[in-house]
């Protein structure tokens, strides 16, 4: 058990945490507008112990009931989603746009799309099979990173293929690709009539 420091002992540059009742460095605690001083009670490390514990939890519950796995959602997911379609929106928009405010607008992308991958013909599902992807890749237009124009939805493993590729790139690459192995499949096809 943590030996529990007295608040008193608290100096400016330190704060005590409610939770393992430490004084921690205040770099060590998230903002928090509600506050007197400004700072969460609990520190840094004590939110992610409890944020990965109530995950765990939270993803046995939703995996048992094939429900959503974001917090206080009990929504139906589709074979092979972990979210639901709201929340593989949101979630899309956070981690590849940096933008929660986007899951509508990539929503209405996939909607225009048809929930068609336009470089594979392949029907998308949300959650399942479908990647957002920078038709201008981002490594070089970094700019371009939140603009709805330059955002597609494609299928996962098109996305992971053409990578950091241009579009345009991609699909040359996928043509020499092609080439090269029906080439091969022609060369191997003439040996093994040789051989007859």
């Amino acid at each position: 058990m943590h030996k529990v420091e007295s608040i008193e002992d608290a100096s400016k540059d330190k704060k005590f945490c409610g939770k393992c009742k430490k004084l921690i460095p205040i770099e060590d605690f998230h903002k928090a507008s509600r506050t007197k001083d400004g700072l969460r009670t609990t520190c840094r490390h004590c939110l992610k112990v409890y944020h990965s514990k109530r995950y765990r939890k939270q993803k046995k519950i939703a995996q048992a009931t094939g429900t959503c796995l974001s917090m206080g959602c009990y929504k139906k997911i589709e074979k092979g989603a972990t979210f639901c379609t709201d929340h593989f929106f949101i979630m899309s928009a956070r981690r590849t746009l940096k933008d929660v405010s986007l899951a509508e607008s990539i929503k209405k992308i996939a909607e225009k799309q048809n929930y068609i991958c336009p470089l594979t013909g392949d029907t998308l599902k949300a959650g399942v099979n479908m990647s957002l992807d920078h038709i201008k890749p981002i490594s070089k237009y970094p700019h371009l990173i939140k603009k709805i124009s330059n955002l597609q939805w494609l299928s996962k493993w098109a996305n992971w293929s053409k990578g950091a590729l241009s579009v345009n790139m991609f699909i040359k690459n996928c043509t020499k690709v092609f080439k090269h192995v029906a080439e091969k499949n022609r060369n191997k096809s003439k040996k093994d009539n040789k051989k007859r």
